[in-house]
């Protein structure tokens, strides 16, 4: 708990965008775990602020800053936030779970959400509130809807640890194929898929604990062309951040190697070649061999790994037997297929170099 009189002084609280300093802080006891802030001005809608608490001391006299994001959240309308992720087959001792993701520029309160699936009559069936109190969804973020998040955070790396929500309860999503739905209050539908274990890449000999992933948010929900298996390279899920099937109908540059001459000798310059690539197609398998100039091969670096949209691997200069590779030019021959007949190679040369 927070000290009473350190948590309701008003020059301990900023907030940006010329909003400045509240006008009231209430701090609520008896435990002093949170504060009411009331504003001189009002919010205005879906514009993110900062407030930066500064200088609360706790029971034991320890000074403490920390940030916060808040706004004034609006309708959420149809297709406003995406399911994004599902991971309906978990691993031993995990759970099955939702990702979302907002594709909007407003912020939601979740309470105002509910997951559920269809019956067998089609109705809506398994009705869980998201969440039991006001819960702001930022936009571009993206929120885990599950059971037990520490479960998930154990089995897979997340750079988000604040995206998760722990629900009392979600509903069963089968292995073979399912409905999961996302709808407001009034029971209209924000977005629903019907998935099917067959959006998975056939290649792989098991898809437990293997996450489906929306290629875009921008492409329609149905649809096993706009779903694919989580990549291997990322751990075969992305809970709460972006997927690794994402795919940025921009411009792709499919493969880079940077810095073309490199010498591994640990003095922290060059001393790794990084092998980049980004694709317009998800769920390629890849290859990645290293030959010398002679054409024998040096380095296996990558045997048919799944891949994400893009990534990046790196060859830090040591041969599949584990000694430095000699002065001299080698070539990446990169390989990336999948089963529609898809076939990408490359050929990049490169220098490992050094001290004679």
């Amino acid at each position: 708990s927070a000290d009473s009189i350190t948590l309701a002084a008003l020059n301990n609280y900023s907030i940006d965008k010329a909003m400045g300093n509240p006008i009231e802080a209430d701090a609520i006891g008896p435990e002093y775990l949170s504060v009411i802030l009331t504003l001189a001005n009002p919010a205005a809608e879906s514009i993110v602020y900062t407030v930066i608490a500064s200088d609360i001391q706790d029971c034991k006299g320890n000074n403490g800053k920390s940030e916060i994001q808040f706004g004034k959240s609006v309708y959420v309308a149809p297709g406003e936030i995406n399911i994004n992720e599902i991971l309906f087959d978990p691993k031993t001792n995990g759970v099955e779970w939702v990702e979302l993701y907002n594709r909007s520029n407003k912020i939601i309160d979740l309470k105002e959400l509910y997951l559920c699936s269809y019956d067998e009559t089609g109705m809506f069936s398994e009705i869980n509130p998201v969440s039991s109190q006001s819960y702001l969804f930022f936009p571009d973020n993206y929120i885990v809807l599950s059971k037990d998040d520490a479960s998930i955070k154990a089995q897979y790396e997340t750079n988000n640890t604040r995206g998760f929500i722990n629900m009392k309860d979600i509903p069963s999503l089968n292995n073979d194929s399912d409905w999961v739905i996302i709808i407001n209050t009034s029971q209209t539908i924000i977005d629903k898929v019907h998935y099917n274990s067959n959006w998975h890449l056939s290649l792989l000999n098991d898809t437990k604990g293997i996450s489906l992933e929306r290629i875009n948010p921008n492409n329609p929900s149905q649809g096993e062309n706009n779903w694919h298996s989580a990549s291997e390279s990322c751990g075969f899920a992305t809970p709460s951040y972006k997927n690794s099937q994402y795919i940025n109908e921009g411009s792709i540059n499919e493969l880079t190697i940077s810095p073309e001459v490199f010498s591994p000798d640990n003095d922290g310059y060059q001393d790794v070649l990084a092998i980049s690539y980004s694709f317009n197609i998800a769920g390629l398998i890849g290859n990645i061999h290293i030959y010398d100039s002679q054409g024998a091969l040096t380095r296996s670096l990558v045997r048919n790994e799944l891949l994400a949209s893009n990534g990046i691997f790196f060859w830090d200069g040591f041969t599949d037997s584990k000694t430095k590779a000699g002065i001299g030019i080698y070539i990446i021959y990169f390989e990336a297929f999948n089963t529609k007949g898809v076939v990408k190679k490359y050929k990049k040369a490169c220098t490992v170099g050094g001290r004679l």
